[in-house]
């Protein structure tokens, strides 16, 4: 009987161990299934945010070195990458003389354009200028190459504003006044997108090429009401090698409603932008 109890007890202790271990085993089994899975996440594909722009403050220039647009500023496509390279920077014509304004874009990495806008702040600064002689002397053969001739002889410069000769980004239009008599016009655009305009008189000598206008009357009047078509006054035109009437710019139309006196002004450029006719007709509503 003793014999007998003590295998008993025997066999319950080992159940009772291997229970306990096979619990151990799965409660082991369990917390290494978990921390497998937080070790190892399930990742997924998500969408590319937009890109974006910063920058460094304002953009500051007094003109000592040369003008770095891209200077402060960082540009990322919207998976992290630095696309700074990538982006167009441009000087616009809004803002003020010394406080103007620069657009930045680039594509990010969805393909849509990101834009944004910064200040240039402008040190030192007056804007550009036009130097040119009211005893200006060409001949018509000097009219192909006018700026360098007048650049040559001493008669115009042009400064960016900051102490840069621009002199050869001077356009010049010139008009007949009378005779060998002419109004120049001169225009220069810098980098900062300001520009200066400067007129002078002028004697050019031989055999110029002037656009011509002529027009039906110097002077009408009409009753208040009628119409008034100003193209019907143009009686013809020679513009080097062409004439039509849509190379023609009219301004200053009539209101026909009100009497008074009014000025039609005709402006006929030729081809190349280079030479200027004007022509008035006047005309009195009554």
């Amino acid at each position: 009987m003793e014999k007998r109890n003590k295998i008993r007890i025997f066999q319950n202790i080992i159940g009772v161990v291997s229970t306990i271990a096979l619990v151990s085993a799965f409660v082991i089994s369990g917390l290494h299934s978990k921390i497998f899975v937080v070790q190892t996440p399930e990742t997924t594909a998500t969408d590319s945010a937009g890109g974006f722009f910063k920058f460094d403050g304002d953009l500051v220039y007094d003109g000592t070195a040369k003008l770095d647009l891209l200077k402060g500023v960082y540009a990322v496509d919207g998976k992290g990458n630095d696309v700074t390279d990538t982006v167009n920077a441009t000087v616009t014509a809004d803002g003020t003389l010394t406080k103007k304004t620069v657009r930045y874009t680039f594509f990010d990495a969805n393909g849509k354009t990101v834009t944004e806008k910064r200040n240039l702040i402008m040190k030192n600064y007056n804007g550009p200028s036009i130097k040119a002689s009211d005893s200006i002397k060409i001949t018509a053969d000097d009219l192909s190459d006018i700026i360098n001739v007048l650049k040559n002889n001493g008669w115009l410069s042009a400064d960016d504003g900051y102490g840069k000769d621009i002199t050869d980004n001077v356009t010049c239009i010139r008009e007949l006044v009378s005779g060998d008599k002419y109004k120049l016009t001169f225009k220069v655009i810098n980098g900062f997108s300001d520009f200066k305009t400067a007129s002078v008189n002028a004697v050019i000598s031989g055999d110029v090429q002037n656009p011509v206008l002529r027009l039906t009357d110097k002077e009408i009047k009409i009753r208040v009401g009628d119409s008034i078509s100003p193209l019907d006054y143009i009686d013809g035109i020679e513009n080097s090698t062409e004439s039509r009437l849509e190379n023609v710019k009219v301004e200053n139309y009539v209101d026909t409603s009100t009497a008074g006196n009014y000025r039609i002004v005709y402006k006929l450029y030729s081809p190349d932008k280079t030479a200027l006719t004007t022509e008035v007709l006047k005309v009195t509503v009554s």
